[in-house]
């Protein structure tokens, strides 16, 4: 055998052994994902949300009927869900952010600095998006195009007073208030 013939032996075995330990630490991985799932499925009450990056198609194979998306649909008649709570209404998660309730108990709640200022809230309620009052205020100033404040041109242009000074309000931003965030799937236990 030539030299490069044994280099390619080599290289061959390694390769080999590489793969092999890939392959293992998968099945070690399904298996820590399997008994992950059966942890969650024996502990998790009906009502319970997770958050998963598995899109449904793969999740419901390992979800054994008990999980289903938090998409707004109905949970069936049948399920503990509705038999729980009294309504067949599943949470819409979908692009919305998951907020507590100010309060686990009746006449328990939090102080106004922590909650949601809504106090009247029940679980799966959705709340519109808003943006808490408050103000910008500047002022900016012009001169005529004859390079005097306060031409006859500044005036007809509505830019006043003596100084050519007026508010302005300018539109800066994207599509929507959000903070960072990184996009996952939201499951609610029924069963």
């Amino acid at each position: 055998m030539e030299r490069k013939d044994l280099i390619n032996l080599g290289s061959a075995a390694a390769i080999a052994t590489i793969l092999s330990f890939f392959v293992a630490l998968y099945s070690a991985s399904t298996t820590v994902q399997e008994q992950a799932f059966r942890f969650f499925d024996q502990n998790l009450p009906v009502g319970s949300i997770i958050p998963s990056m598995l899109p449904y198609s793969e999740y419901k194979e390992v979800a054994s009927g008990k999980w289903v998306p938090a998409d707004g649909s109905d949970a069936p008649d049948d399920s503990e869900y509705f038999r729980l709570l009294k309504t067949r209404k599943i949470p819409d998660l979908r692009g919305v952010f998951i907020r507590g309730l100010n309060e686990f108990e009746k006449g328990k709640t939090t102080t106004k600095e922590l909650g949601d200022p809504e106090t009247n809230r029940e679980a799966g309620s959705y709340q519109e998006d808003t943006l808490e009052k408050h103000n910008h205020s500047t002022l900016h100033s012009h001169s005529g195009l004859d390079g005097t404040k306060g031409s006859k041109l500044s005036i007809e242009r509505g830019w006043f007073g003596d100084e050519g000074l007026h508010p302005i309000a300018v539109d800066v931003g994207g599509l929507e208030n959000r903070p960072k965030n990184v996009a996952v799937y939201y499951y609610i236990r029924i069963n």
